[in-house]
């Protein structure tokens, strides 16, 4: 018996779809995707950074 799947968004546009491209090939794509994976490292670093300020707040010192 086959596992039955389920469409997360059916019917519904998908909120994480990026609909731009990517430019042409060249300077300018490495320079979009150089920014997304530095983003997305600031964006994983956020949570992580308030975390250890609030361990050292509540360990008072």
């Amino acid at each position: 018996m086959r596992p039955v799947r389920r469409k997360l968004f059916r019917g519904k546009k998908n909120p994480f779809a990026i609909d731009a491209p990517l430019p042409p090939a060249g300077a300018a794509r490495w320079a979009t995707i150089a920014g997304l994976v530095i983003g997305g490292l600031v964006a994983l670093s956020v949570p992580i950074f308030f975390a250890l300020m609030l361990f050292e707040t509540l360990r008072g010192e």
